[in-house]
């Protein structure tokens, strides 16, 4: 009778497991998993940081091509006047900024 008291996992081939080793094997697959998330964590900063800086480089270069634009079209001028005063629009703040003097 001592035979059939085996446990049933004993029964299909596997020793019988303590408690301290499933909650060892619980803790192991936590931690597993909280790696895991983590791990896809810094991927989606990653990418979020990728995008971000290929937006910067496309907004950064649309202003390279418009002040390239507009500098060859201030060079086509005819008279020098006016193409002094259009270089020189070019290089002025934008309209916003207020730029104070001292009294």
């Amino acid at each position: 009778m001592s035979i059939l008291a085996f446990t049933a996992s004993h029964r299909l081939g596997h020793a019988p497991q303590s408690a301290h080793a499933r909650t060892d094997r619980r803790l192991v697959l936590i931690m597993a998993g909280m790696a895991g998330i983590a791990v896809l964590g810094l991927l989606a900063l990653f990418q979020s940081v990728v995008r971000e800086s290929v937006r910067q480089g496309q907004l950064r270069h649309e202003a390279t091509a418009r002040h390239s634009a507009a500098t060859w079209r201030c060079t086509g001028q005819r008279s020098l006047r006016l193409r002094d005063q259009c270089l020189a629009e070019l290089n002025a703040p934008p309209p916003q900024v207020t730029l104070l003097t001292a009294p």
